[in-house]
């Protein structure tokens, strides 16, 4: 098993910039795939209302722009750079950590389980690029945003 994901790991963190965003932004899909017929089960998911134009603008900048940004500082940053600090944590417990931290502010359960699976992904990326020259912070965020993006728009 571990032959694979080193494999894997190696691979991504040789991509470039734009190929990286390419496939993390493809990968940051397969929770939603994966966990989308639980919200049959589980009926208590998002509430979609259709929003007025002045609404959508609104929703628009929060959840594609700001919360993207404020989340990937809280919850991949902070919670990498502290837990790293304070405890010495590797980055395999550093990316459950933050994935848990970030699940478990997002609900419903589907969604905190997809947040879950989300946050790994977007955790890697982070520790991924603040060994690189980029830029961890933008790239996460821009990850984020991608992820974001299509629950405005099918809203």
């Amino acid at each position: 098993m571990r032959t694979w994901f080193y494999r894997i790991n190696t691979k991504l963190r040789g991509l470039s910039p734009l190929s990286f965003i390419l496939v993390m932004g493809v990968a940051i899909y397969i929770p939603v795939i994966i966990l989308l017929p639980l919200y049959y089960y589980f009926p208590d998911g998002y509430i979609i209302e259709i929003p007025d134009e002045q609404s959508f603008i609104f929703d628009a900048v929060l959840f594609v722009v700001v919360a993207p940004f404020v989340e990937t500082v809280v919850f991949q940053m902070a919670v990498i750079k502290i837990f790293r600090r304070l405890f010495g944590f590797n980055d395999i417990c550093l990316c459950v950590l933050s994935a848990v931290i970030f699940g478990a502010v997002h609900s419903p359960f589907v969604t905190q389980c997809m947040a879950f699976l989300t946050g790994l992904l977007l955790a890697y990326s982070y520790i991924i690029y603040e060994k690189k020259v980029g830029s961890a912070i933008f790239m996460v965020t821009l990850l984020h945003m991608i992820r974001n993006l299509p629950i405005v728009l099918f809203s």
